[in-house]
């Protein structure tokens, strides 16, 4: 962990350290409160405030991934399997679409647009097909084409 943060310009202190290993234990999605109780169950002593600068830092070198949910706390994820989000406006259900499928439109906005989209991410809303039934939301991956 020290190497990935040396590598992206970033001290290796130990409070990084810890939020790095919370993540690399706890993949997928995670807020901000949940990484601080993860880390106050070993680190009693690290505060909020330096755990959501950490995650800040981590995000702004490229190491995490800031998801907003529109209403709920952001969560943050390692960038290590690079994937966007779709969540239906009517079920709830997030699909995980692979980066493949939508950085040439994020690059077509560059291009076109002289607009560079901000490295968080929003999840993209809209519907679902009907064949998806209302309830929990849940988690679909989607792979690209061959």
């Amino acid at each position: 962990m020290t190497d990935q943060l040396i590598a992206v310009g970033l001290r290796s202190t130990p409070q990084r350290q810890m939020v790095l290993e919370v993540l690399v234990a706890q993949p997928g999605h995670i807020t901000a409160d949940t990484v601080l109780a993860a880390v106050h169950a070993r680190y009693p002593h690290l505060n909020k405030t330096t755990v959501y600068r950490t995650l800040e830092a981590l995000a702004q070198q490229g190491l995490v991934a800031v998801i907003h949910q529109g209403g709920r706390s952001a969560v943050y994820e390692l960038r290590e399997n690079r994937h966007h989000h779709l969540r239906c406006k009517e079920c709830d259900q997030e699909l995980a679409v692979p980066a493949s499928l939508l950085d040439p439109l994020r690059e077509q906005v560059r291009q076109v647009m002289a607009f560079n989209p901000a490295s968080t991410i929003s999840p993209w809303s809209g519907c679902a097909p009907p064949a998806r039934q209302p309830g929990p939301p849940t988690r679909l991956q989607l792979t690209a084409p061959a």
